[in-house]
């Protein structure tokens, strides 16, 4: 980021952040592709152009070759003054924004093909595959969800912990079905209560964010491609989604895959009852 700024886009998610008087906050985290930083109770990433597409990016018009983030480091300044953003001394200008996508509705899902993907996927960690277990059967229960959840918040290491994933990717998979918004908001609501005092400022707000169904596009296209007619559409969106990161490809791959086998169960022991 030159000292002259970029013209960026922005999430409409971050409207309030970017158009409502002054702020300030500071920089979380500098990766080569991405600045995450903390702007009031805000979570902005600043992404380059071929970063991920978090739903609260700003977007650079300029590639991660091209090292913008060079020299910033985790504490420094962050403000912003109407649409501009200055990080680190650096400024970007929101010239447009962009709307961040939801799941595509779906209806039924093929369960030899929920398997066939199950059976690519890389491990979770043993504690995490067991706690998603433990949450995914409460679930159908239609009791409180918080305790299950509690054991799978922070369960990890990095900015964005395993089990913080693992709940992101079941999240937004729940709010593919019509059907399932009832489970959805029953695990909303648990997270949206527990994650900012258990996880990472920035694994909280990416958690209210699949909250609402919004995620990166990889974790969406995995999501959608479960209710197409063809698998060769889901195998390339799973491998695309688990090049992401060191285990959050996986663990949202997890968290999709266990949203839509609960959604198959429940539809079978409907149609049982």
């Amino acid at each position: 980021m030159p000292s002259t700024g970029h013209r960026a886009a922005a999430s409409t998610a971050l409207r309030s952040a970017l158009g409502a008087g002054d702020r300030c906050g500071r920089v979380l985290g500098v990766f080569p592709s991405a600045v995450y930083a903390e702007l009031g109770d805000e979570l902005i990433a600043l992404e380059t152009s071929d970063a991920l597409r978090l739903p609260c990016a700003v977007v650079l018009p300029v590639p991660a070759a091209a090292r913008p983030f060079a020299g910033l480091r985790a504490g420094d300044p962050v403000t912003a003054k109407g649409a501009l953003l200055t990080v680190g001394g650096r400024t970007a200008v929101v010239a447009r924004w962009w709307r961040p996508r939801r799941p595509r509705t779906t209806g039924a899902y093929d369960v030899a093909q929920l398997s066939t993907i199950a059976a690519t996927l890389p491990p979770l960690t043993p504690l995490v595959t067991d706690r998603l277990a433990d949450l995914v059967r409460r679930l159908q229960t239609h009791g409180d969800v918080r305790h299950e959840t509690r054991g799978l918040l922070g369960l990890g290491d990095g900015l964005t912990p395993e089990g913080d994933d693992a709940l992101a990717g079941l999240l937004v998979a729940l709010r593919a079905r019509a059907a399932d918004g009832p489970t959805a908001d029953r695990l909303a609501d648990a997270v949206r209560e527990l994650a900012p005092s258990r996880t990472t400022t920035v694994s909280a707000a990416l958690l209210r964010h699949a909250s609402e169904g919004h995620a990166i596009p990889r974790l969406l296209d995995v999501i959608d491609a479960l209710g197409a007619p063809s698998g060769d559409e889901l195998t390339t969106a799973v491998v695309r989604l688990l090049a992401v990161g060191h285990t959050s490809g996986t663990a949202l791959a997890h968290g999709a895959l266990a949203a839509a086998r609960l959604q198959t169960t429940t539809r079978a022991r409907s149609e049982v009852a």
